[in-house]
């Protein structure tokens, strides 16, 4: 299989998938350079996704 080939698969799979179950808050942690929140009051930690554009 040459590359093209292989590209091809991929992006035909790909297209099939659905969307990783945690990779919202995976990206909010990588943006993060790895760390978390600090914990509320209730010493729970909570990720927040901005629904803001800008």
């Amino acid at each position: 299989m040459d590359e093209a080939q292989l590209v091809q698969l991929r992006e035909a799979r790909d297209a099939i998938l659905a969307t990783p179950t945690l990779i919202l808050p995976a990206v909010q942690t990588s943006i993060g350079a790895g760390a978390l929140p600090e914990p509320e009051s209730n010493g729970s930690r909570y990720l927040e996704i901005s629904l803001d554009t800008h």
